[in-house]
């Protein structure tokens, strides 16, 4: 054998046991990750199965100043809401969130009823000074789990990209029945989401790429009454599974 055979043949050598190595740390990784995620989801399971008190998870627009008739609208709402010894969890921001924090205290300011989940975000996001517990995630997948543990039901407010994305994340697990023990409502559905569903019913839909029926997982509601009529609902059904 040439000197030449020889070195590509120890180099292929040394490739092959590095290939082995690291698909070894490899496998040995994802069983490490399937072993922490299987536990985490026990976890999850077990403190949603312990969950005591009914919660609303309320999220909108971060760019609602409080002068703003929706900030003072959705602080009324959560504090109607707050006043049925219902707990309100935002995203523990500014805006939207900031008002059903407050609404939440003003209903029951020596109760620990108002919980923020915040982002760490290059432009950093301040807790909002209505929260009485404030968990700060990294990312918005392990924020976003944490909304659906702690909370019974779901109001989506007008909001942008962030609140669509969390819109549709809620609505895409009730669609694959992951999560469909708890109810969406789009809350100012006529001036506000109305356009997002009939494009999703002219578009999606007629090209079967979803079914009618899943336009129905997310509740419509424009006053703030037929909000709280939804809520002492779910909130009776959740009393009676205690």
């Amino acid at each position: 054998m040439s000197e030449e055979e020889e070195k590509q043949n120890y180099q292929k050598t040394e490739i092959d046991f590095a290939d082995t190595i690291r698909n070894a740390e490899t496998a040995g990784l994802v069983k490490m990750v399937k072993r922490i995620n299987a536990q985490r989801y026990a976890i999850e399971q077990e403190l949603e199965d312990r969950q005591e008190h009914f919660t609303v998870c309320i999220f909108g627009s971060a760019r609602v100043d409080p002068e703003h008739e929706m900030y003072k609208e959705i602080c009324g709402l959560a504090k109607e809401i707050g006043e049925m010894d219902v707990r309100i969890v935002t995203g523990g921001g500014p805006g939207i969130m900031r008002a059903a924090n407050e609404g939440a205290k003003l209903a029951n300011p020596d109760s620990f009823n108002s919980f923020g989940v915040n982002i760490k975000l290059p432009k950093e996001q301040e807790p909002n000074k209505f929260l009485d517990r404030s968990d700060t995630h990294q990312l918005f997948s392990s924020r976003l789990d944490q909304f659906i543990r702690l909370s019974n039901l779901f109001i989506a407010t007008p909001g942008g990209i962030g609140t669509l994305l969390e819109l549709l994340y809620m609505w895409q697990l009730n669609q694959v029945g992951l999560m469909s023990d708890k109810k969406i409502v789009a809350y100012k559905y006529d001036t506000y989401w109305k356009g997002l569903f009939d494009w999703m019913d002219d578009t999606v839909v007629t090209r079967h790429f979803a079914q009618d029926r899943d336009l129905d997982l997310v509740q419509p509601a424009n006053t703030s009454e037929e909000v709280l009529a939804i809520v002492k609902q779910e909130l009776q059904s959740f009393e009676k599974r205690q």
